[in-house]
């Protein structure tokens, strides 16, 4: 399904479900209703996530910054959105700054696990995940 992504379309999201369970890529995206209603349940939410702080404490501002904003969900958002979609896990990817040893996947986790009541996890090439069959 389409997910808001600036003026790139199309920006798109992925449900995959299975005998053994359901998974939900974000793709590149904001806070996004669509979004969370496809993510309904699912077992695992894989979600882009940006600190657009971090970006501004480091030199992006104004258009450049808002530019950011309106592509990506910030760390702050990212547990209601996983959330208020129910999914029992959230699996961070495609982290924006990019560079990884700017934040630790610790710091990711726990920043991005606020306000959401399941598992958050800092994905990195090569994580595996066995569904509930």
């Amino acid at each position: 399904m389409a997910v808001t992504h600036g003026h790139a379309v199309p920006a798109l999201a992925y449900r995959f479900d299975t005998a053994d369970g359901s998974v939900v890529f974000s793709g590149d995206t904001t806070v996004n209703d669509d979004l969370i209603a496809l993510a309904q349940g699912a077992d695992i939410l894989v979600h882009q996530v940006a600190d657009l702080d971090y970006l501004k404490r480091h030199g992006t501002t104004g258009a450049a910054l808002e530019g950011q904003a309106g592509l990506h969900t910030d760390v702050t958002e990212v547990g209601g959105v996983a959330e208020r979609a129910r999914v029992r896990e959230l699996i961070l990817s495609h982290y924006l700054p990019a560079d990884p040893d700017a934040i630790s996947d610790a710091e990711w986790a726990e920043r991005a696990g606020q306000g959401f009541s399941g598992t958050t996890t800092a994905g990195r090439d090569g994580l595996r995940r066995a569904l509930p069959a």
